[in-house]
């Protein structure tokens, strides 16, 4: 894992989710990072933006084996999206906060 862009990430997800709080004070969104993942079987650490008001969540994963991809995908209480993947390069505060926007409406 690539601790470096790990840590870019928990950065642009707190700042784009502290954004989106300032313009949606109603939403209650939390953060949650996922860095024990390995010990469930997952070789990657994690992200979450979650909104428990309407049990959604956002799941961001940098795995291992594919350091400068971000993976994500949209969850609620009874479905998942496909997972999208992001290049680390190409991903921002804004595209965090457009995602969250998008789906914690």
């Amino acid at each position: 894992m690539n601790k470096d862009n790990f840590v870019n990430l928990q950065s642009m997800a707190t700042i784009a989710n502290n954004e989106y709080l300032e313009s949606k004070p109603v939403n209650k969104t939390q953060l949650g990072l996922h860095i024990n993942m390995r010990q469930e079987g997952t070789d990657a650490d994690g992200v979450s933006i979650d909104e428990p008001q309407a049990d959604k969540r956002i799941m961001f994963l940098i795995y291992d084996n594919s350091p400068n991809q971000i993976s994500y995908t949209m969850l609620d209480a009874t479905s998942q999206s496909p997972t999208k993947t992001i290049n680390i390069n190409n991903c921002s505060v804004t595209t965090i906060k457009n995602l969250i926007s998008d789906y914690f409406k």
